[in-house]
């Protein structure tokens, strides 16, 4: 009989999710047989169900397959031979005129019943408040001044932008996206490669990007022929504290030797 947790998750649900988490490596070589028909939309589909920020969803992928492009691609990633032998590079771009997303964003809230009018008018006034681009807007004000939050609107988690701007801001919820992409793939017996050394610029002439996006990494997916051994983790008492730095959040065991 399959034990059901607490959450109403099944036991063997966090198994599966456990062979996946661990099968999943960083792979540096790749085959180049094409990636099976269906399995790639089939990752991309539980992509998009990452979460974001006001749900703006301000992030975009682009799928490359055309060899010419690889090439690109390759160059822009300072030569990294993966780029160009995995059959398909994913470019991860976050979109830093996310604001431009809400009232799509909205529209379908509403038609869903997820938002009522009023709470669709409250986030209007605070994306505009804080992604605002003016010169003088209230949003540029926080991010020049470096404040944290705004805290005159009624009590709600707010976005930090003061120090990390909208490109910051962005890779944070593309990141989350990225995450989902390798688990997937790695659900589906392909390998990835998370790849944060490249340079924008020839990233997104190499794939057409309008200047407003930026990109915080791609990825290679495939098949490599020479699966790694699971790479080394601190012990889990150095990563997880309990309640205040310091204190150790004892009785994990590590799933890494």
């Amino acid at each position: 009989m399959t034990e059901i947790h607490a959450n109403g998750c099944r036991l063997t649900d966090v198994e599966a999710l456990r062979r996946i988490v661990l099968a999943r490596r960083s792979a540096r070589r790749f085959l180049t047989d094409p990636i099976p028909a269906g399995v790639l939309e089939d990752v991309l589909a539980i992509t998009q169900r990452a979460p974001t920020g006001y749900n703006l969803q301000g992030w975009i992928a682009i799928i490359v397959t055309d060899p010419a492009v690889k090439i690109k691609l390759r160059h822009a990633a300072f030569n990294q031979r993966q780029v160009e032998d995995a059959p398909a590079v994913v470019v991860f771009a976050t979109d830093t005129h996310v604001a431009r997303n809400f009232e799509n964003t909205a529209s379908h809230a509403l038609e869903l019943g997820h938002w009522s009018e009023s709470y669709a008018n409250y986030l209007r006034r605070i994306i505009k408040a804080v992604f605002g681009r003016e010169f003088f807007g209230v949003g540029n004000f926080f991010r020049w001044a470096g404040m944290r939050s705004m805290s005159f609107f009624r009590p709600m988690p707010m976005v930090p932008l003061g120090d990390i701007g909208f490109a910051g801001y962005g890779w944070k919820q593309t990141a989350l996206a990225a995450q989902n992409f390798m688990l997937a793939a790695s659900a589906h017996g392909l390998d990835t490669c998370p790849m944060e050394g490249l340079d924008e610029r020839w990233v997104r002439k190499a794939v057409g990007l309008p200047g407003h996006f930026s990109v915080p990494l791609i990825v290679p997916v495939g098949r490599t022929p020479e699966p790694s051994k699971l790479s080394p983790r601190f012990p889990p008492e150095k990563i997880f504290h309990r309640d205040r730095y310091g204190t150790k959040f004892v009785g994990i065991e590590s799933l890494v030797p």
